[in-house]
């Protein structure tokens, strides 16, 4: 009859991850404890630093290296040094890996005669949007992601799901002439 094919989603781009930047400004602000330092090389490239190039998981900061500052009495994130941080070529390499599935899925999809969405844009768009905070917002924790994500700061949140089925409605309507009715598009706060 027909199907839909979704491209993968470049997972750069969720809020669990964090410029090294964020880090070293929420440094700056004082939100870290002394026990647990964010080392220059989170900073901006203006004062040596790769922070605006590196993205540093969530959980390896507030879980990994609290959890050494705790235990040790102290812990550094390093975004020049550390392994569970993305350094720019690592960043690249999934951003191209994301880009080549999803021209096999689209080429797929056509070759098939289906409908294919690629939610990339979408979710950059919403980025840029400020609705995906560059880093968690402490003082909202019902919506420590933003409203675009779940508290994990990876899966979409429940409006984010309205905008994803309403992307998948709109592209079977427009490859097989149907008139599925949209959700209702949710208030984001934007």
């Amino acid at each position: 009859q027909g199907g839909v094919l979704i491209g993968v989603l470049d997972l750069t781009r969720v809020p669990f991850l964090s410029p090294g930047l964020a880090y070293w400004q929420a440094a700056q602000a004082g939100l870290f404890t002394d026990a647990l330092q964010v080392s220059e090389t989170c900073g901006p490239a203006s004062e040596g630093g790769v922070g605006e190039e590196t993205l540093v998981p969530f959980g390896y900061v507030f879980g990994d290296l609290q959890n050494e500052a705790f235990q040790e009495g102290s812990a550094t994130l390093d975004c020049a040094e550390a392994e569970r941080v993305l350094s720019p070529s690592e960043i690249q390499v999934i951003r191209s890996r994301v880009t080549q599935y999803n021209q096999v899925l689209q080429e797929e999809a056509s070759g098939r005669g289906w409908a294919y969405v690629d939610l990339n844009p979408q979710f950059v768009e919403l980025g840029e949007a400020g609705l995906v905070p560059p880093f968690p917002d402490f003082e909202n924790p019902t919506a420590f992601f933003g409203p675009v994500f779940s508290l994990d700061g990876v899966h979409p949140s429940a409006d984010a799901h309205r905008l994803v089925a309403n992307a998948i409605m709109e592209a079977v309507n427009v490859e097989y002439g149907t008139s599925l009715p949209l959700l209702e598009a949710p208030d984001l706060g934007s």
